[in-house]
């Protein structure tokens, strides 16, 4: 499956970011063969809508879940209708969190974390 983790630097061993929509990266993630490839945040200078235009190029990038300490009610939504699952982010690397993905340990979330 390949997952999208909102990061503060590069790769598998960035910690990740508890902000979606103006994360500094994202780490695109492999989880079957853990192959990952970090990709800096094109909505990070939004005026509006950062979290909106975070999940539109998230999926443009073909990603099926995203990992996300928060996630607020318009990326929500625009992940939620593209059928993509959003899961609560645990772990202190990416990696440490896909691997907790892998073994069935995050929440899967219904909805946004904050208003």
């Amino acid at each position: 499956m390949r997952v999208g983790v909102p990061a503060q630097g590069e790769g598998l061993e960035a910690s990740p970011s508890t902000i979606f929509g103006r994360s500094p990266y994202y780490v695109l993630v492999d989880s079957d063969t853990m192959a990952a490839e970090t990709v800096p945040n094109p909505a990070t200078g939004a005026s509006g809508g950062a979290g909106v235009q975070a999940s539109q190029w998230l999926i443009g990038q073909g990603i099926e879940a995203v990992l996300a300490a928060n996630v607020g009610p318009n990326a929500s939504a625009v992940l939620q209708a593209a059928g993509i699952q959003v899961y609560a982010l645990e772990g202190d690397t990416v990696q440490a969190a896909v691997e907790a993905l892998a073994k069935g340990r995050l929440e899967l979330l219904a909805g946004p974390t904050v208003a």
